[in-house]
């Protein structure tokens, strides 16, 4: 699958920098950067369950105007990725759960770096 091709690919370039710390004489760098990578993974974890992930950034918008408890919005464009599933009114198969997860890991393996097309 696309998904673990790019973590194939993201663990093969882990271990490439590890050995080019390596032979410049430098292990500790890969210790260090280890431990960066540990951190981003422990944030990324506590943003799954945030109501409103850190460091996300939406797009820009200006309020057109304000009701109680909502307001109208003209948003700037901008670009989102995204994958065919059944539409909304249509019943749902066994058959849309299988490809349901086939749009999922598709949707991360581009997240995840699987994106030159």
């Amino acid at each position: 699958s696309r998904v673990l091709n790019a973590l194939s690919n993201q663990a093969q370039k882990n271990l490439e920098e590890l050995q080019e710390d390596i032979k410049a004489g430098d292990p500790l760098r890969s210790i260090s950067r280890i431990q960066e990578q540990t951190a981003e993974i422990a944030a990324e974890a506590k943003n799954v369950f945030a109501e409103t992930p850190e460091g996300l950034v939406g797009p820009s918008y200006r309020v057109v105007s304000k009701g109680e408890g909502y307001e109208i919005r003209e948003y700037d464009s901008y670009t989102v990725a995204s994958t065919s599933m059944s539409s909304v009114e249509e019943p749902y198969t066994m058959d849309d759960l299988t490809s349901g997860g086939e749009a999922f890991n598709a949707l991360a393996a581009y997240l995840f770096g699987a994106n030159e097309e």
